[in-house]
């Protein structure tokens, strides 16, 4: 199905007639996988209409990952209404492709809403999938773009609660050539009453069983991006801000590598969260030692009203943000995945390839940029004009383009404490 989404009904397991096969995304038989240069992605609904997480990794031939979940009886891990008493079915240990807050899974989720019953118990199953030539738009938010349509591929997946008229439009930008995929995820209400979001991450992906650590890159004023690799032990290890931006204190990303990984060798996974406001990036090794990653806004004192709706159409991934303003819709910011099988010099240069192509809009990316030079070492605050003259004819007897006047250049302002 190429095009806009319409709004699909009936069980999810019922729509696996054809077979799509793009430049990056191929679909069959409820499983779908996302092609780059050098890794796969893939995703697998279920008998019960669960989108399930099957791999990612090193790009494969391989046409259906669900053979490697193996199902058995995990002694108090509850099974959904669905699995009857198939006591090997329980989403507490299931790798999920955006798992919920009151399905039975009990690691850190992906959302958390109130559909209206006054608790968190949303049910979401799939409902119908859309691929796009190009990429996916965001109207508001930082995001990768493609101007050419060749250059990248979306594929859309619409998840509903298994009783409201709730969806949930997981978004996936594939830009094969520069070996990233991108996510994002859009909510609508077209329900009667309101809902109430309490958590929304942009992004899960189950690791499965690995032992790996993490590295992240916290700071402090003229300290910023300090390195800092730690393991990851049982529990949640988190890096978060709360101060309403991303901020030189955190970074809002992370790298996932085998224990050995070097600059030239070793499995890598970095996620990037496009956003510079508060953020959280969980990590959490399960009862079962698998690895499960989330990112997304803070949700410390997060609330968001989704208002009822009157309006019958779906949400659509290239228009749908600018046409409904947002009322009934809540789009997530963006996270960038990339995938490397040969240590940290490999994953960086990738990384640094797509986002000098597909991130960066300024109109200067590709020409030769303005050098500058600034006063502040040379003064502080005890300049005048004649000062700042010596110092722009002196850069520019040096070849510099332009002088930048620092601190100081309002009111009375003498020290850190005045101006």
């Amino acid at each position: 199905m190429m095009g806009v989404l319409s709004s699909l009904s009936g069980c999810a397991y019922n729509y696996w007639e054809e077979k799509e096969t793009n430049m990056a995304i191929i679909i069959k038989d409820g499983v779908f996988t996302l092609h780059t240069a050098g890794s796969t992605y893939q995703m697998k609904t279920d008998e019960h209409g669960v989108l399930l997480h099957t791999y990612y990794g090193r790009r494969t031939d391989e046409t259906d990952y669900s053979y490697t979940i193996e199902r058995m009886d995990h002694g108090f891990s509850g099974n959904i209404e669905e699995a009857g008493t198939d006591r090997t079915y329980s989403l507490d240990y299931l790798p999920q492709e955006f798992p919920v807050y009151g399905s039975g899974d009990y690691r850190v989720n992906a959302l958390q809403a109130d559909l209206g019953s006054g608790v968190c118990d949303c049910m979401l199953l799939y409902n119908g999938h859309s691929t796009y030539r190009g990429k996916y738009a965001l109207p508001g938010l930082p995001a990768m773009y493609s101007d050419d349509v060749k250059e990248a591929e979306t594929l859309e997946i619409v998840l509903k609660d298994n009783r409201e008229e709730f969806y949930v439009h997981l978004l996936y930008g594939a830009f094969e050539k520069y070996d990233v995929i991108t996510r994002a995820v859009v909510l609508e209400n077209r329900t009667k009453h309101p809902v109430a979001i309490k958590r929304l991450m942009s992004v899960c992906v189950d690791l499965g069983i690995r032992d790996m650590e993490m590295v992240h890159f916290y700071g402090r004023h003229a300290g910023e991006r300090e390195y800092e690799r730690i393991s990851l032990g049982h529990g949640i290890t988190e890096i978060r801000s709360l101060r309403g931006a991303s901020s030189h204190q955190h970074n809002p990303f992370v790298i996932f590598a085998e224990n050995n990984t070097t600059e030239e060798a070793g499995e890598v996974f970095g996620l990037s969260l496009l956003y510079s406001g508060g953020f959280s990036v969980q990590a959490e090794v399960d009862q079962f030692s698998q690895i499960r990653v989330t990112a997304g806004i803070d949700d410390t004192d997060f609330a968001w009203i989704l208002k009822p709706t009157e309006q019958n159409g779906a949400y659509n991934a290239f228009s749908g943000l600018e046409r409904d303003a947002g009322d009934n819709i809540l789009a997530g910011p963006e996270a960038c995945m990339c995938y490397g099988g040969s240590g940290f010099f490999e994953l960086s240069h990738k990384l640094h390839r797509a986002y000098e192509k597909h991130l960066i809009r300024s109109a200067w990316k590709n020409r030769r940029r303005p050098i500058p030079i600034n006063n502040w070492e040379a003064t502080y605050f005890d300049f005048n004009a004649e000062k700042l003259l010596d110092i722009a004819r002196e850069g520019a007897g040096l070849g510099l383009d332009m002088l930048v006047l620092d601190d100081g250049w309002f009111g009375k302002r003498d020290s850190d404490c005045s101006g």
